[in-house]
């Protein structure tokens, strides 16, 4: 019961974070995974993609982060420099991470940016703190 209500509440706030930022910000995250059911002691990977339109072209960081002890994130903090290709859009990024013990997880990876407009008739670049956040959830077996 406990491993259906923490996939339950994982899936429905990936939804909810995926949809808030797709709207409100000029950066979205979709996040996958390469094996959502891994054993203990096995390797894994996060794959984060983050779409940015072009006001929000400048420094990111990506803050992965892991709910519960079933799991480590082995990188901890990410970079525009960090993607696969940096020049590229979408960005995408690796997140690896090894299972610890049995267990559910929940890995969130943040994503941290600007926006920066310029105002009509010559006026000074105005910038804002945007962020867009998901989670997906996987379970480590013994």
């Amino acid at each position: 019961m406990k491993r259906v209500l923490v996939s339950l509440f994982a899936l429905a706030s990936f939804a909810l974070s995926s949809a808030s930022t797709a709207q409100d910000t000029p950066i979205s995250i979709a996040l996958s995974i390469t094996s959502p059911m891994l054993r203990v002691g096995e390797t894994g990977e996060v794959i984060a993609v983050v779409n940015s339109d072009a006001s929000a072209s400048g420094p990111l960081l990506i803050t992965p982060t892991s709910d519960g002890p079933a799991i480590d994130v082995v990188r901890g903090r990410l970079l525009r420099a960090d993607a696969e290709d940096p020049r590229s859009s979408p960005l995408r990024f690796r997140v690896p991470f090894i299972a610890l013990t049995p267990g559910d997880a929940l890995v969130r990876v943040r994503v941290d940016g600007w926006s920066c407009r310029i105002p009509d008739e010559g006026g000074e670049e105005r910038c804002h703190a945007v962020r867009a956040e998901g989670a997906i959830p996987l379970t480590v077996r013994r």
